[in-house]
């Protein structure tokens, strides 16, 4: 697992860890506002002594002068690293530079990168900085990772890091701040997006299994897609619409404790007394936030309008699980005034937690 943490003065050292080697297939010039490519076919090689020297100088200066670093650590080694410069620029001194980012070369394209610049961002946007300066090696795999994070080029670049820097590709990436994040109902053209993420699994124990067939994908994505045309279902998105794609989402269901179903279910095993007269609840069916976007509260949105929809369809209950092992999740829900009502297995062996939230009596 690799952990985002803040960097100290003192972790200067650790820089060494990296290996910023790569095949360069492909190079960008910036050519009247326009990026042309070229073909390179080279190897980059690893910094040498006076590479690291200049790299460590650099990230001890941010760090003395109130800049910021997050590093990426699996366990103790450092795999990666971005450092924020502390100098406010642009004409109206509301841009902060990316100063330096890095990911070690055998743990790239793991998301690591954009986690680093999310870090970064959060701490921008905190400052009052209204875009990311960034200078950007002339690399393919770099300028289309900045792009594909939101970054375009500059109209108005700085001249001083121009000077350091001409062959750099000059960027910016505007700083959403969560105002950029909208939440809305999921509509017929969100159905991809919740097959897919239904499909991840994300934060579950799955067996080994056979991959699924054409005949099996197709039922899923029926029943997927039942949660946004059945009356008794539903799904929210939050939406980053400076990147205009989705990075959230919690689905759910009407259902009634009273009913008889076909497959493995707990609710019976639970108290009627907690449910209201006609037995009906809010069931939590999924819930996912993109690994970039996580610890924003997302999560408590998305509940808390869940909760708002429930209101509104006169049902006093919402009912979730979770595995044993996700601590995290159990402890949102505590916050947010579930309770645990049972644990144990439910249709295959692992441990599952189930709470319930009621929301009158």
């Amino acid at each position: 697992m690799i952990d985002i943490l803040p960097m100290k003065l003192e972790d200067a050292c650790r820089i060494r860890d990296i290996d910023r080697s790569e095949i360069i297939d492909r190079v960008y010039r910036c050519e009247e506002g326009t990026l042309e490519s070229t073909e390179a076919g080279h190897e980059c090689p690893n910094w040498s002594e006076n590479d690291y020297r200049e790299i460590i100088s650099r990230f001890e200066y941010e760090l003395t002068n109130s800049g910021t670093a997050f590093g990426a650590f699996d366990g103790e080694r450092l795999v990666g690293f971005a450092v924020l410069a502390h100098q406010f620029r642009g004409k109206d001194k509301n841009q902060l530079q990316l100063d330096l980012m890095y990911v070690t070369r055998e743990y790239r394209r793991q998301g690591i990168g954009r986690r680093l610049l999310e870090a970064l961002s959060r701490v921008a946007i905190a400052q009052g900085a209204k875009s990311l300066y960034i200078s950007s090696t002339e690399t393919e795999s770099a300028v289309q990772f900045y792009t594909s994070c939101g970054s375009r080029l500059t109209q108005e670049v700085d001249k001083e890091l121009f000077d350091k820097e001409p062959y750099d590709i000059h960027m910016v990436r505007p700083l959403r701040g969560d105002g950029m994040l909208q939440m809305r109902k999921a509509t017929i053209t969100d159905h991809p997006f919740l097959v897919r993420i239904d499909l991840k699994n994300d934060g579950y124990t799955v067996a080994e299994q056979n991959e699924m067939t054409t005949k099996q994908l197709e039922a899923h994505s029926n029943k997927i897609g039942l949660f946004i045309t059945d009356p008794s279902k539903g799904a929210y998105i939050v939406e980053d619409s400076a990147l205009r794609k989705p990075i959230a989402l919690i689905m759910y269901a009407i259902a009634s404790r009273d009913a008889t179903y076909p497959w493995k279910t707990v609710f019976h095993e639970i108290d009627r007394t907690l449910f209201q007269s006609d037995g009906r609840f809010m069931e939590v069916f999924q819930l996912w936030v993109h690994p970039d976007y996580r610890r924003r509260g997302l999560a408590t949105r998305l509940k808390r309008e869940l909760e708002d929809e429930a209101k509104r369809r006169e049902v006093n209950l919402i009912y979730t699980h979770t595995e044993e092992v996700n601590r995290h999740v159990i402890e949102l829900n505590e916050k947010l005034g579930y309770r645990e009502v049972r644990r144990g297995p439910i249709w295959d062996e692992v441990i599952r937690v189930s709470l319930i939230k009621q929301l009158s009596k």
